[in-house]
């Protein structure tokens, strides 16, 4: 019961996704660019950023920050993030912050994201 419980939530949240307009390909497949700057390390982040590619993400970020003190995410070109990657990005965030490191979000505002109150 427990298991079909979570399987059709998980199939619920896909299907809203896909209304949304989120490329099936995105839900496992994370687009990055990363580029070095000068004392930082930018990743612009395309297509979708949902629950499912969330941990490849992490990887970029900690790959990221292991070769410099700030990392910039760039999420202009990206058509949908959301709640759940919101959240996780803020508990990043303060996490790297304790550690001496800064994250920040840039072009948040140009895109097209889940919040909590929708």
């Amino acid at each position: 019961d427990l298991l079909s419980g979570i399987a059709i939530g998980i199939a619920s949240k896909y299907i809203f996704l896909l209304i949304k307009g989120v490329p099936l390909k995105s839900f496992y497949k994370l687009t990055v660019l990363v580029s070095q700057e000068e004392s930082s390390v930018r990743l612009t982040l395309g297509d979708a950023l949902v629950f499912s590619n969330y941990l490849p993400l992490k990887r970029h970020m900690d790959d990221a920050l292991g070769k410099a003190d700030v990392l910039v995410l760039d999420v202009k070109t990206a058509i949908y993030m959301d709640h759940t990657v919101i959240e996780h990005l803020k508990r990043y965030s303060a996490i790297a912050q304790k550690r001496g490191k800064e994250v920040l979000i840039e072009n948040i505002e140009a895109g097209s994201f889940f919040t909590a109150s929708e």
